[in-house]
């Protein structure tokens, strides 16, 4: 018998989006409509911050993701990358993050492994 082996941790899925844990390194992959993103927890936490923080215009959010403006040059020959949400799909996204971030703390919390954030 063939054993399926499960390398990802679904923590939100919906319609439109899929947020998972990887089962080997822990990191977090987000998929919400046409945005993918693959962060570490502190990251993840930090980036939720910037989110929480982006000023919000009356149509939409400017949200800056990365930047290599004043760094080594990357692998990439992008000097910075952002995304573009309309106010209900911020809304819905830091939603959908937050409830993530929620469930893998129960998760630390059952397993006694909480991070200090």
């Amino acid at each position: 018998m063939k054993r399926d082996t499960v390398f990802h941790k679904i923590l939100v899925q919906t319609e439109f989006s899929c947020i998972s844990q990887c089962n080997c390194c822990t990191e977090i992959q987000i998929q919400y409509k046409n945005i993918l993103l693959a962060l570490d927890w502190k990251s993840l936490v930090t980036f939720i911050k910037r989110l929480d923080d982006a000023p919000e215009s009356s149509n939409y959010y400017i949200i800056e993701t990365s930047s290599q403006r004043d760094k080594n040059p990357s692998h990439s020959d992008f000097a910075a990358t952002g995304m573009f949400l309309t106010v209900e799909e911020a809304k819905e996204f830091r939603h959908l993050l937050h409830l993530a971030c929620e469930r893998v703390d129960l998760e630390m919390i059952f397993r006694n492994t909480i991070h200090a954030n």
